[in-house]
């Protein structure tokens, strides 16, 4: 009996010794709890306010980093602002409020629509090369439907946009126009008709595609024959008046396959054209890889293009039916300005001639000269007599055929 209670007694000490082990430890751990708790809310502030530091830091430099491209921004665009006006100058480059037709004989780069970077930075117009330049390829994602012919109708008047834009800018006479459209017969460029009469506008009809391409070849080939002769490279490297017009080809696919002989010519023209001022504007008709090809990719009312690298391009809307008209008829019914006087300069070479040039010439548009007035002086009835220490007036200077653009109405009061 004693072994018994002895045991219990041992057991129980040993449990009170256990649990007085069990209550240090917790009290133990407790305080290590507490230490590292402690520990987490000074690493927890400190964390708070290194974080709420970077964070402030991180806000300024991106303000800082906005702030300063938006100001560069703002500068290069002003900077390619004036490059382009000076590049694509009056009808090339102005957007169609505030378009006139205007002969300064640099219609090389022609504006399609307008390039932004950001909301707060001012847009920049986008330009593609035509004259003595390049050819342009338009495309579009291929579909089916309304949607297909959306986007020919977008092409269409893209293609009527930089037509007139490049019939604005270049003298009387000096730029003639073939149109290939089977698909819709001449209507996708209808308002240039008025030309059709004065020879500077030809439509091609669906057979007509062999033909048209024959008498292009045989134009660069005379042209190569006939034409630089050693002296220089291209027609654009000539100094003075063209010899020769630039021709412009106009190709509105239908999707229907070319024979081997058009694709033959399609590509001797794409090779040799530019350099004897032959170009082609091909709508859904492949012209191959050539440096000389300029390819406008359409999407919607946007477009990517070579010239603009992958930024998109937002289109410019169409020019006024009433305005490709009225400009066209009245460009119909200028004579072509015949070859200014040579002048010495005309016989310098390009480095060597005067920096200032003569300012451009207005195109004619036909203008009516206004009656004479009964009320005004003969001009040829002897006038009162000049003192004599003031010298004669010196006589007006010749000018060449030029258009009174006021002539036009552009601002849509007439239509």
């Amino acid at each position: 009996m004693p072994s018994r209670v002895s045991s219990l007694v041992a057991a129980r000490q040993d449990v009170a010794a256990a649990r007085g082990l069990a209550r240090a430890a917790q009290a133990g751990a407790e305080e290590t709890r507490t230490e590292a708790r402690r520990r987490y809310e000074v690493i927890r502030g400190a964390h708070d306010t290194c974080l709420a530091a970077l964070t402030e830091a991180r806000e300024t430099a991106r303000d800082e980093i906005f702030a300063r491209f938006h100001g560069e921004a703002v500068a290069r665009a002003t900077v390619l602002g004036r490059l382009v006006a000076a590049c694509a100058p009056g009808p090339a480059g102005a957007p169609w409020p505030a378009w006139r037709p205007a002969a300064t004989g640099r219609a090389g780069l022609l504006r399609i629509g307008t390039i932004a970077v950001d909301e707060d930075v001012p847009t920049v117009p986008a330009l593609v090369p035509l004259l003595d330049r390049a050819h342009l390829e338009i495309t579009s994602d291929p579909e089916d439907g309304d949607r297909r012919r959306r986007r020919a109708s977008t092409a269409d008047g893209l293609i009527g946009g930089l037509l007139l834009r490049a019939l604005g800018g270049a003298p009387a006479g000096d730029l003639r126009i073939w149109a290939y459209d089977p698909d819709r017969l001449g209507s996708g460029l209808a308002g240039f008709a008025p030309l059709a009469a004065a020879g500077v506008f030809t439509s091609v009809g669906p057979g007509g595609l062999t033909t048209m391409l024959d008498e292009l070849v045989e134009h660069v080939r005379r042209i190569n024959e006939t034409g630089p002769a050693g002296r220089y490279d291209t027609l654009a490297d000539r100094t003075g008046r063209r010899p020769e017009p630039w021709r412009v080809a106009v190709l509105l696919g239908d999707g229907a396959e070319l024979t081997p002989q058009q694709c033959a010519h399609l590509d001797r023209l794409v090779r040799t054209g530019v350099a004897a001022g032959v170009h082609l504007i091909a709508r859904d008709v492949p012209l191959g890889e050539h440096p000389d090809v300029e390819r406008v990719h359409l999407t919607g009312r946007e477009a990517f293009c070579d010239t603009a690298g992958g930024l998109p391009v937002r289109l410019d809307p169409p020019p006024p039916a009433w305005q490709t008209t009225a400009v066209c008829r009245a460009l119909a019914g200028a004579p072509a300005a015949g070859a200014p006087p040579a002048v010495p300069a005309d016989l310098l070479p390009a480095r060597l001639r005067p920096m200032d040039p003569a300012p451009p010439r207005l195109l004619d548009h036909g203008a009516v000269p206004a009656a004479p007035d009964p009320a005004a002086p003969d001009p040829a009835a002897p006038g009162p007599a000049k003192p004599a220490d003031q010298a004669p007036a010196a006589p007006p200077a010749p000018r060449s055929a030029a258009i009174d653009t006021t002539a036009v109405d552009t601002t849509g009061a007439g239509s």
